[in-house]
């Protein structure tokens, strides 16, 4: 189930994965690092988009759950 998280950062949309739906190699924005195959992780798109001012769909990203929760610490957007 979707869920929108506010932040400083802007609002996001949030989907969480099981690792069963996935089946391929996305790389985490947060981290840098892979996210294999089987992984669970977050998908996360802007709730209204960058470039567009409709939703950000387009802009969606896979994360690592812990990277997107601390990205505000990481300096990230």
């Amino acid at each position: 189930m979707d869920r929108t998280v506010d932040g400083p950062d802007g609002s996001w949309v949030v989907r969480p994965l099981r690792g069963g739906t996935s089946t391929k190699t996305y790389r985490c924005p947060g981290c840098a690092q892979e996210i294999p195959p089987g992984v669970p992780h977050v998908v996360v798109w802007p709730s209204r988009g960058t470039f567009s001012p409709g939703d950000g769909v387009s802009e969606r990203r896979h994360w690592h759950p812990s990277c997107f929760d601390a990205r505000g610490r990481r300096g990230w957007r």
